[in-house]
Order: C-alpha cells, then sequence, then structure tokens
C-alpha cells in the first residue's frame, strides 16, 4: 500500500511517526516549506492529546521538553483570585496535560521517522482520484499513484479545496496576539488574567519561559496599541509587557472552518485542521489532530475497506469533533459578554462547565 501524506504538521508527522514501522506499507511525506518551519510560540496540549503522544511512545520524550500543567486559574486584572481547578479533577489522571514549544513538539515528532520518505520544498498541484488509486501531479511536474493520500495541510488546506471545492469560514477574530516570555516565579499553571479589555493567558512550556496568548476586544486597535490595556494589569503581567515590542509577536486572525459533512472524499482523507479547524477556546486544536492520526492509523490495522475508509472515518470523529465546537462556541460567547457578566459566571459555574465540556473527550478512541 502506497500512502502519500500532504503536510508536515503535528496531525501529518504524527500519522508518519505511526505508520513508520507498519509492515506492507510505504509512506511519502511532502512539506511545502524547504525545512521544518514552525511558529515560535508554545501549544498547550490537554489530555486527550498526551494520551496519544504516550501511545505512540513519545510521552517520556515531550515531559523532558515541555511543562506539566495541573492547574487552571483565573483572575482579574488587578489580580483578584476568580477560581481555580485541577485539571487531574477533569482528566482523572495525574499530570494531566503538557505546554511544550511548537517548535520542540514538532521536533520529537520528527526526530525519527524510519524509513518515510520526506521530500521538502514541494506541494501537490493535482489530484486525480478514481475510486482505486489516487493520480497526483507534483509542483515540479513529477507524477506518481497513491491508494490513499492524507491532507494534512493546515487551516488553509489546497487539498481540501481541489477535492470538495472552497469551503467557507467564520471569522471570529480579525487579530490575536501570541509570544513566548520569561517565566514569572508565580506562574506555575495555566493562568487567565481577564477585565472589560480582553484576556491574557499564560502557561509555561519549560522553568524557565511562558507562552503568552492576548485576546483585545477592541478589534480594530493597531498592533502598537493592541497591548496598552494589558500594561496597566497587575504583576507579572505588566512587568511581561512593559519593554515587550509587538513586532515580536506573531500575529494571527482566529477562524472556524465550515463543518464538512465528510472528512475527505474516496481515497482522499483530511486530518487536523484541513479537515476540522478551530479557534483555541478548547484548546483542542493540536489534540484532535493528534486523535486523527491515532484513529486512522488503528483503522489501517483493522484491515479495513479503503473503499470506505473515509466514511468510516469520519463515522468516528464527527461526534467528538462537534462536540468539541459546540463547547468551543459557548466558550467564545462568554468571552464576548460584558466583563462583569463573565466574570459572575465563570465564578458560578466555570468549574462545572469545565468538567462537563472536557468529560466526553477524557477517554480517547481506540483506548
Amino acid at each position: 500500500m502506497k500512502i502519500l501524506i500532504i503536510g508536515g504538521g503535528i496531525a501529518g508527522l504524527a500519522l508518519a511517526n505511526l505508520l513508520k514501522n507498519k509492515t506492507g506499507i510505504t509512506v511519502h511525506l511532502v512539506e511545502r516549506s524547504e525545512s521544518w518551519k514552525t511558529s515560535s510560540t508554545g501549544i498547550y496540549i490537554p489530555s486527550n492529546g498526551v494520551k496519544v503522544l504516550e501511545h505512540m511512545g513519545l510521552g517520556d520524550q515531550i515531559r523532558k521538553v515541555g511543562f506539566m500543567v495541573n492547574d487552571r486559574i483565573i483572575y482579574n486584572s488587578k489580580g483578584k483570585h476568580i477560581v481555580q481547578m485541577s485539571l487531574e479533577e477533569i482528566w482523572h489522571q495525574p499530570n494531566p496535560c503538557i505546554c511544550i514549544k511548537r517548535k520542540g513538539l514538532h521536533a520529537v515528532l520528527a526526530e525519527d521517522l524510519g524509513d518515510i520518505k520526506v521530500t521538502f520544498n514541494k506541494t501537490v498541484d493535482l489530484i486525480i482520484d478514481n475510486g482505486k488509486q489516487v493520480g497526483i501531479t507534483f509542483s515540479d511536474d513529477t507524477q506518481d499513484e497513491y491508494d490513499l493520500v492524507i491532507g494534512a495541510d493546515g487551516i488553509n488546506s489546497r487539498t481540501r479545496e481541489q477535492i470538495l471545492g472552497k469551503i467557507p469560514f467564520r471569522k471570529v477574530a480579525e487579530k490575536v496576539c501570541r509570544f513566548i516570555a520569561p517565566k514569572p516565579e508565580s506562574i506555575n499553571a495555566w493562568t487567565l488574567y481577564i477585565s472589560k479589555d480582553g484576556q491574557f493567558l499564560m502557561i509555561p512550556i519549560n522553568d524557565q519561559e511562558v507562552t503568552c496568548y492576548v485576546y483585545n476586544k477592541d478589534q480594530q486597535a493597531s498592533k502598537e496599541d493592541y497591548l496598552k490595556p494589558f500594561k496597566a494589569y497587575c504583576p507579572p503581567v505588566g512587568d511581561i509587557l512593559k519593554n515587550f515590542d509587538p513586532k515580536d509577536a506573531y500575529w494571527t486572525a482566529m477562524e472556524e472552518l465550515e463543518p464538512l459533512n465528510q472528512y475527505g472524499n474516496s481515497r482522499v482523507l483530511l486530518i487536523g485542521d484541513a479537515a476540522h479547524a478551530m479557534p483555541p477556546y478548547m484548546a483542542q486544536g493540536a489534540s484532535l489532530g493528534l486523535e486523527d492520526a491515532w484513529v486512522f492509523y488503528n483503522l489501517l490495522g483493522m484491515d479495513c475497506d479503503l473503499d470506505g475508509i473515509v466514511e468510516q472515518f469520519s463515522n468516528l470523529r464527527t461526534e467528538r469533533v462537534d462536540w468539541a465546537r459546540e463547547c468551543n462556541r459557548s466558550r467564545e460567547k462568554l468571552s464576548k459578554l460584558p466583563h462583569w457578566v463573565s466574570s459572575v459566571g465563570i465564578k458560578l459555574i466555570g468549574r462545572k462547565k469545565w468538567k462537563a465540556d472536557y468529560q466526553p473527550l477524557v477517554n480517547i478512541p481506540f483506548e
């Protein structure tokens, strides 16, 4: 069996890593960049994603380069405590979640790909799926045929557009700000500061650094003005921003991909953000992508019918992804309410809602 993986992000690399020792399968991974490249930010991975990495045999490695996160804490901008919850209480296991540099996670996934062929600086220009084989024309005009093609090429997936057409996005925010900063001594958990102006989140990625996420409700603010309201926050937020240059941040929009009826077509399957991109309110982007790789790997192990593998995969993933999306949307609405309303809501039902939102995700498929 010949499989082509398009895209070397988290989902694509995880699948390549899982397939590297599977007998009877030849895997080719193509990546559009000239080398492995990731943004200079951190990524928070809840327990369901961590479980997949553990099943892949990478648990010890990610713990060495990441930071185990055991609590969620929310304060107002003056440092007044609003709510705190043990993540062990949500996920029912110790040290359930991890925050890690994207480059660190990427390095762990790419460290040993065995005999898998990896080609950089290459894209797919044409996909012709006849139901039994998928003909591929690459950007260098070379051609090949595969039994299965996996589109793992992210939120702006060309694979998705070629097989399903243009799928609309819902714009959630024009811009959010992410960056890495020195770790304040007091920050040892998922720590969020909120006010009428927006949100400032810090999560340790190691003993020396935190990854920061900033959302300003004034989406018309320029990059120069975007961080100004948060400079008035209590320490350590104000201290971090005192001499910070917004040009050093990683700026992105937040968008949600319209739900797909099926994650692919015939012999071309979509995974990760190519299939179900959503904003980070549930922090499920990486975890769902890792789950996708794990589910596909297990489907192959069941000697499933390749003619129906897209449908089987979609049936296994849709309900879980839809749940995460709906919980995501409810958190998005909460974040956009007047500050005093959202603060009261978080204080009264925050713990209960966190448990309810994540409960269906505690056990991963094929565990």
